[in-house]
């Protein structure tokens, strides 16, 4: 689940309750993210850093997602798996049968979000 979510330097953190990964331990897809002018585009994601272990090694939180895109300086907002058939593979670390679910953070009218 979702615990929050806050803009940050020309990218969205999301706050999870739990460790996520994708099913193969790879690139995690399916996220979107929008600025003021409406326009979601594919976002990039990385697990947020959390320091360094004892041999130098960058350390990542895994409750927690950076969202970015070179086309979204400032984003406000995102959606994850919206669409008619949506690409992504966010779950649950552990569990292969628990996926993240469809949603998004905005609440625009569809009709005044731009194509």
């Amino acid at each position: 689940m979702l615990e929050g979510m806050e803009p940050r330097d020309g990218a969205l953190l999301l706050k999870l309750d739990t460790d996520v990964s994708d099913f193969e331990d790879g690139a995690i897809e399916g996220f979107a993210i929008a600025g003021e002018d409406r326009r979601f585009h594919p976002a990039d994601v990385a697990c947020a850093e959390k320091g360094k272990d004892d041999r130098g090694r960058t350390q990542y939180d895994r409750k927690q997602l950076v969202l970015t895109s070179p086309l979204v300086p400032h984003p406000i907002h995102f959606r994850y798996a919206w669409g008619r058939n949506p690409l992504a593979n966010l779950q649950a670390t552990g569990n292969k049968d628990l996926p993240f679910a469809t949603q998004r953070s905005d609440e625009w009218p569809m009709e005044e979000v731009p194509l």
